[in-house]
């Protein structure tokens, strides 16, 4: 997979630059006309489905000793069964799945752990107290997740304040309702999981929430919210 790694780069360069942003065509042309911009999605989409069957084809061939355990997320999908019909993923089901782990899987994790970072390093005793339960569960070599509370809720806080996967888009597939609102077939959709003011006016201290009005004092309050949470997990636990 190394070697294929300034292609995928450029693959994901090419569509965020390029193809990602809607042009203003997208808005204007009804939903069954085709833009040219979707044009030009769907020569990606083509030139992206190969490069993907390329990278499941490479991965096949290297193959794997028969009854060993699967080694990697491809070997747990390519065992996958429907616990209905008994059937295994489609080449093309499979080659989306490898897709959407290569793409979103990456970069929600990583945007994850940059936000888990950062708030760890505005509050230091939170950072300590994440280090010592990681040593202190560290047993010959290796982690036992399990006992990682502690660093699962601060983890868990961080995607609650900045979740990666913020917005969920949706086609409707027949006619709606939704808060009162009428949605039409094949209507887009957009939710928002979290809204960062919201987020702030969740927590009740006064101090939080003057903070949290002033986007100047942003890294400030996210310091305060993460000590305030850490004291509600000491209560609780």
């Amino acid at each position: 997979m190394d070697r294929h790694g300034p292609v995928l780069r450029d693959f994901v360069m090419e569509y965020g630059e390029r193809l990602a942003h809607p042009h203003f065509l997208d808005m204007l042309l009804p939903l069954g006309w085709p833009s040219p911009q979707d044009f030009s999605r769907a020569r990606f989409r083509k030139r992206w489905t190969q490069f993907v069957s390329q990278l499941m084809a490479e991965r096949r061939a290297a193959g794997k000793n028969e009854g060993a355990p699967p080694r990697d997320l491809f070997d747990l999908m390519g065992a996958a069964r429907d616990p209905e019909t008994g059937e295994a993923f489609s080449d093309e089901q499979l080659g989306d799945e490898v897709a959407t782990m290569i793409l979103a899987g990456h970069e929600t994790t990583a945007t994850a752990l940059f936000w888990a970072l950062y708030l760890l390093a505005l509050d230091p005793a939170t950072q300590d107290a994440v280090a010592a339960e990681v040593t202190s569960t560290n047993v010959d070599g290796g982690l036992e997740i399990e006992r990682l509370k502690f660093t699962r809720a601060v983890v868990d806080e961080t995607m609650r304040l900045y979740p990666p996967a913020f917005l969920i888009a949706r086609a409707a597939t027949a006619p709606d309702t939704i808060a009162g609102m009428a949605v039409m077939k094949s209507s887009g959709t957009i939710r928002a999981r979290s809204f960062r003011p919201a987020s702030c006016r969740r927590h009740r201290r006064p101090i939080v929430l003057h903070i949290c009005r002033s986007a100047s004092a942003r890294g400030s309050a996210s310091a305060h919210i993460l000590r305030w949470w850490r004291q509600r997990w000491r209560w609780q636990n």
